[in-house]
């Protein structure tokens, strides 16, 4: 059953003309309302809710988590790191990006990557003050903590 889930990943994932893909996208970015398709692939999925999931999507993931995905550091780009999701991802070793709470205050206001994070022109995060408001948080000092 497994290896039938992971041909229909792998025909997600990789074939350009799929008729099903936009219905399949749209079913998967209500896993854990976090607004993820492809992307689901690239998080780690063990402390990551399937709530809100169908059951072929589900055991679709439950087949993907099977495999051990791992991604070689020296392959990273700076502008592919800037692109790297914050929440649920390995790559980032850290439990406030493991947090339901957190994740669902940075998903609302639009901060799903790292890049969001940054002030390009100054080449530094964000100030904490620019951010509070968009992720209605009232004080500045938790922010400043969690970055």
């Amino acid at each position: 059953m497994a290896a039938f889930r992971l041909q229909a990943a792998q025909r997600l994932l990789y074939t350009p003309q799929l008729s099903w893909r936009d219905l399949a996208f749209c079913l998967l970015q209500k896993a854990g309302r976090l607004g993820f398709d492809r992307h689901l692939f690239l998080i780690s999925l063990d402390c990551f809710s399937d709530a809100g999931l169908e059951g072929f999507y589900k055991n679709l993931l439950n087949a993907w988590r099977l495999l051990k995905i791992t991604r070689s550091e020296e392959s990273q780009s700076t502008q592919s790191l800037f692109e790297e999701h914050l929440f649920f991802n390995p790559i980032f070793k850290c439990e406030v990006f493991s947090s339901v709470f957190l994740s669902t205050l940075f998903f609302k206001a639009g901060f799903t990557k790292l890049g969001h994070l940054i002030d390009f022109n100054l080449f530094s995060w964000k100030a904490s003050r620019v951010l509070t408001p968009a992720l209605n948080i009232r004080s500045e000092r938790f922010l400043e903590k969690v970055l």
